[in-house]
């Protein structure tokens, strides 16, 4: 079985890469960055977006094919605290963050990591500047429109104790989805309940 994993904001393929084999280590497991370009077309069994790669499953939608399935990990629809929609950052602090790429792009990503809880602390970027510039302007700038929320997902995991989206305000766009109490916003906590079956989505 083969997995794609399309990470989120600032997180490295290669911290994918290593949470996903432990947890699968059955599994065929590959990891991309959430860029402008991204398409999917190649033969995978799975699709697993977290967090800005979830937002990009959902907002184009066409650009992604799976042969089972598709799996959503700390999805939102819009991540702006102002849409209301889930988010629990601010307009101001995205446009601080991304002003802080353009003169000390590694101390910022790593308050990033700090605000999220994500328990990492990078001595490189994780992608090109460019990219993680262009990933913030796409949460500034754009929402998911909610028809796009189908059966085709599978699995959608929130994180009860995420410091930057709210799980019970985004049951509202995603029902079927599970919270884990303890979880946050990190990667490895959401895969301790993730599961992978034949059942496709599609």
């Amino acid at each position: 079985m083969k997995v794609l994993w399309i990470g989120g904001w600032a997180i490295s393929p290669d911290l994918i890469l290593e949470q996903a084999s432990k947890r699968f280590p059955e599994i065929e497991h590959r990891a991309v960055v959430p860029t402008a370009k991204i398409q999917i077309e190649e033969d995978f069994d799975w699709l697993v977006g977290h967090s800005l790669g979830a937002f990009l499953m959902l907002l184009w939608p066409d650009r992604f094919t799976a042969k089972r399935g598709f799996v959503l990990l700390s999805p939102f629809v819009e991540f702006p605290r102002e849409a209301d929609r889930g988010g629990k950052v601010s307009k101001t602090q995205l446009k601080v963050t991304a002003r802080g790429l353009r003169t000390d792009a590694l101390t910022t990503v790593n308050d990033f990591y700090d605000r999220a809880d994500l328990g990492v602390n990078a001595k490189d970027l994780p992608y090109p500047v460019e990219d993680l510039a262009w990933g913030l302007d796409l949460l500034l700038e754009k929402a998911v429109n909610q028809e796009t929320i189908s059966s085709r997902y599978h699995e959608v995991l929130l994180g009860g104790q995420d410091p930057i989206l709210d799980a019970s305000r985004l049951l509202k766009f995603f029902p079927t989805a599970k919270v884990l109490p303890e979880a946050g916003h990190r990667f490895e906590d959401l895969l301790e309940e993730l599961l992978f079956n034949k059942k496709t989505h599609v």
